[in-house]
C-alpha cells in the first residue's frame, strides 16, 4: 500500500519513492504538488484524489491502470486534474488504462506532461480538456491541442471522451 490520506495531501518538497501493489498516493479530497521529486515505480494507480493540482516538482509514475486519476470520492466538489508547472512523466499498462483519467476536467497550462500509453488511452476526461500552455507529449509526439479523438465507448464511458493519440492533431 502506498501513501493514503483520508483528507488532503500537499507535497511541498523532498523526495518520495513508492513501490505499491495498490494506489501509490491517494487523497480523498485534494492532492497538491508544489515541488519535490516523486517516483512511483509500480502501482495500480499512481495518484488519486477528487482534485489534483500539480504546480511544480518532478513526477515519474508507472501504473498498470491509471497514472493520475481524479474521481469523486463521494464527498461532492469539483473533479479535475490541473498542471501549471513541473515535469510529469506517466507510463501506463495495456487494456482499459489512462495516463490521465478525470471524471471531470483536465487542464494543462504549464510545465511538461509526457504520457506513454498504449492505443487510445493517453488523456480521458468527461467534461473539458484544455491545453493552454506548457508542453504535452503523447507517445513521443508533441501536441499543440488537447487530444479528444474518441467519444464515449468503453474507455470514456457514455458521456466521456477518451483523449487518445491522433497523429493528425499536433
Amino acid at each position: 500500500m502506498g501513501l493514503i490520506e483520508k483528507g488532503y495531501v500537499h507535497i511541498f518538497d523532498g523526495s518520495i519513492a513508492v513501490d505499491s501493489g495498490d494506489d501509490a498516493i491517494k487523497a480523498i479530497t485534494s492532492l497538491t504538488v508544489d515541488g519535490g521529486v516523486i517516483t512511483v515505480t509500480n502501482s495500480v494507480e499512481g495518484m488519486e484524489a477528487t482534485n489534483i493540482t500539480i504546480n511544480d516538482g518532478e513526477i515519474t509514475i508507472a501504473a498498470i491502470d491509471d497514472g493520475i486519476n481524479a474521481v469523486s470520492q463521494g464527498l461532492g466538489g469539483e473533479v479535475f486534474i490541473t498542471v501549471t508547472g513541473g515535469s510529469v512523466n506517466v507510463t501506463v499498462g495495456t487494456g482499459d488504462t489512462d495516463g490521465f483519467d478525470s471524471n471531470g476536467s483536465i487542464t494543462i497550462s504549464g510545465g511538461t506532461v509526457d504520457v506513454t500509453a498504449p492505443g487510445m488511452s493517453s488523456l480521458d476526461y468527461e467534461t473539458t480538456g484544455q491545453l493552454t500552455g506548457g508542453t504535452l507529449i503523447v507517445n513521443g509526439q508533441e501536441l499543440t491541442q488537447m487530444p479528444a479523438s474518441m467519444t464515449g465507448g468503453p474507455a470514456g464511458g457514455a458521456a466521456g471522451r477518451a483523449g487518445g493519440f491522433d497523429p493528425s492533431v499536433r
